[in-house]
Protein backbone atom coordinates (compact mmCIF):
# COMPACT_ATOMS: atom_id res chain seq x y z
CA UNK A 1 0.00 0.00 0.00
CA UNK A 2 1.46 3.38 -0.95
CA UNK A 3 2.23 5.73 1.87
CA UNK A 4 3.44 9.31 1.81
CA UNK A 5 3.80 12.18 4.22
CA UNK A 6 3.05 15.82 3.47
CA UNK A 7 4.04 18.79 5.56
CA UNK A 8 1.79 21.74 4.86
CA UNK A 9 3.15 25.08 6.03
CA UNK A 10 1.05 26.80 8.73
CA UNK A 11 1.06 30.08 6.82
CA UNK A 12 -0.86 28.36 4.00
CA UNK A 13 -3.66 27.52 6.46
CA UNK A 14 -3.67 31.13 7.61
CA UNK A 15 -3.99 32.33 4.01
CA UNK A 16 -7.01 30.04 3.52
CA UNK A 17 -8.61 31.31 6.75
CA UNK A 18 -8.04 34.94 5.74
CA UNK A 19 -9.50 34.29 2.30
CA UNK A 20 -12.51 32.61 3.88
CA UNK A 21 -13.09 35.62 6.16
CA UNK A 22 -12.83 38.02 3.22
CA UNK A 23 -15.32 35.99 1.20
CA UNK A 24 -17.78 35.77 4.10
CA UNK A 25 -17.59 39.50 4.73
CA UNK A 26 -18.11 40.32 1.06
CA UNK A 27 -21.06 37.91 0.75
CA UNK A 28 -22.80 39.38 3.80
CA UNK A 29 -22.08 42.96 2.75
CA UNK A 30 -23.73 42.34 -0.61
CA UNK A 31 -26.67 40.37 0.85
CA UNK A 32 -27.84 42.63 3.68
CA UNK A 33 -29.24 45.41 1.43
CA UNK A 34 -31.50 42.80 -0.15
CA UNK A 35 -32.87 41.85 3.27
CA UNK A 36 -33.30 45.52 4.24
CA UNK A 37 -35.25 46.27 1.08
CA UNK A 38 -37.45 43.22 1.64
CA UNK A 39 -38.17 44.41 5.19
CA UNK A 40 -39.05 47.88 3.92
CA UNK A 41 -41.41 46.45 1.29
CA UNK A 42 -43.19 44.38 3.96
CA UNK A 43 -43.52 47.42 6.21
CA UNK A 44 -45.04 49.45 3.35
CA UNK A 45 -48.06 47.13 3.47
CA UNK A 46 -49.00 48.51 6.92
CA UNK A 47 -50.36 51.85 8.01
CA UNK A 48 -48.28 54.54 9.70
CA UNK A 49 -44.90 52.94 9.14
CA UNK A 50 -43.23 55.76 7.19
CA UNK A 51 -40.97 56.86 10.03
CA UNK A 52 -40.15 53.23 10.80
CA UNK A 53 -39.19 52.52 7.18
CA UNK A 54 -36.94 55.58 6.99
CA UNK A 55 -35.12 54.53 10.17
CA UNK A 56 -34.00 51.11 8.87
CA UNK A 57 -30.23 50.95 8.51
CA UNK A 58 -27.81 48.22 7.55
CA UNK A 59 -24.63 47.58 9.48
CA UNK A 60 -21.27 46.17 8.48
CA UNK A 61 -20.72 42.45 9.06
CA UNK A 62 -18.46 41.62 11.96
CA UNK A 63 -17.10 38.47 13.47
CA UNK A 64 -18.10 37.53 17.01
CA UNK A 65 -15.56 35.71 19.19
CA UNK A 66 -13.79 34.49 16.03
CA UNK A 67 -16.60 31.97 15.58
CA UNK A 68 -19.40 33.37 13.47
CA UNK A 69 -20.40 36.40 11.43
CA UNK A 70 -23.22 38.83 12.23
CA UNK A 71 -24.82 41.34 9.91
CA UNK A 72 -28.01 43.23 10.57
CA UNK A 73 -30.65 45.57 9.22
CA UNK A 74 -33.01 47.08 11.75
CA UNK A 75 -34.73 50.34 12.72
CA UNK A 76 -32.64 52.84 14.64
CA UNK A 77 -33.24 56.00 16.59
CA UNK A 78 -36.11 57.56 18.47
CA UNK A 79 -39.56 58.01 17.07
CA UNK A 80 -41.08 61.48 17.10
CA UNK A 81 -43.47 60.87 19.99
CA UNK A 82 -43.05 59.96 23.61
CA UNK A 83 -44.46 56.93 25.31
CA UNK A 84 -46.06 58.01 28.54
CA UNK A 85 -45.00 56.30 31.72
CA UNK A 86 -47.79 55.79 34.27
CA UNK A 87 -48.08 58.42 37.00
CA UNK A 88 -44.95 60.36 36.07
CA UNK A 89 -46.00 61.96 32.80
CA UNK A 90 -46.83 65.62 33.15
CA UNK A 91 -46.88 68.84 31.16
CA UNK A 92 -45.19 72.08 31.97
CA UNK A 93 -47.01 75.41 32.13
CA UNK A 94 -46.11 75.99 28.48
CA UNK A 95 -47.78 72.74 27.47
CA UNK A 96 -44.62 70.88 26.49
CA UNK A 97 -43.90 67.34 27.55
CA UNK A 98 -41.55 67.28 30.49
CA UNK A 99 -41.49 63.65 31.43
CA UNK A 100 -42.01 60.26 29.84
CA UNK A 101 -39.94 57.64 28.12
CA UNK A 102 -38.65 57.78 24.59
CA UNK A 103 -40.46 55.83 21.91
CA UNK A 104 -37.87 53.94 19.90
CA UNK A 105 -38.32 52.73 16.33
CA UNK A 106 -37.18 49.22 17.19
CA UNK A 107 -39.94 49.11 19.83
CA UNK A 108 -42.45 50.03 17.13
CA UNK A 109 -41.24 47.12 14.99
CA UNK A 110 -41.43 44.79 17.99
CA UNK A 111 -45.02 45.83 18.72
CA UNK A 112 -45.97 45.44 15.07
CA UNK A 113 -44.40 41.98 14.94
CA UNK A 114 -45.69 40.58 18.23
CA UNK A 115 -48.65 42.81 19.06
CA UNK A 116 -49.71 44.40 22.31
CA UNK A 117 -52.71 44.10 24.59
CA UNK A 118 -54.49 46.64 22.35
CA UNK A 119 -53.04 45.70 18.95
CA UNK A 120 -52.99 42.36 17.20
CA UNK A 121 -49.71 40.96 15.94
CA UNK A 122 -48.93 41.47 12.26
CA UNK A 123 -45.67 39.61 11.60
CA UNK A 124 -43.37 41.18 9.04
CA UNK A 125 -39.89 39.90 9.88
CA UNK A 126 -40.31 36.26 8.85
CA UNK A 127 -42.17 37.28 5.69
CA UNK A 128 -39.35 39.66 4.77
CA UNK A 129 -36.73 36.96 5.36
CA UNK A 130 -38.69 34.41 3.33
CA UNK A 131 -39.20 36.86 0.45
CA UNK A 132 -35.49 37.73 0.32
CA UNK A 133 -34.20 34.17 0.78
CA UNK A 134 -33.79 33.11 -2.85
CA UNK A 135 -32.26 36.40 -3.94
CA UNK A 136 -29.81 36.41 -1.02
CA UNK A 137 -28.70 32.84 -1.70
CA UNK A 138 -28.23 33.63 -5.40
CA UNK A 139 -26.14 36.72 -4.60
CA UNK A 140 -24.00 34.89 -2.05
CA UNK A 141 -23.48 31.94 -4.43
CA UNK A 142 -22.47 34.33 -7.21
CA UNK A 143 -19.87 36.03 -5.01
CA UNK A 144 -18.55 32.71 -3.68
CA UNK A 145 -18.14 31.25 -7.18
CA UNK A 146 -16.49 34.43 -8.44
CA UNK A 147 -14.04 34.62 -5.53
CA UNK A 148 -13.22 30.89 -5.56
CA UNK A 149 -12.50 31.15 -9.28
CA UNK A 150 -10.00 33.93 -8.51
CA UNK A 151 -8.01 31.77 -6.06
Amino acid sequence: MPYFEVNIPQDLFKQFADAQDDICKEMLTEAIPIVAESLKSELRKHENTGELIKSIETFEPHKVKDEFWIVSAYPTGKAKGLRSAPKIFSRSKKGTKTSGRALWNDDKLWWLEYGTSKQRATPVLQKAINNANNEVIAKMTEIYNKRMGDL
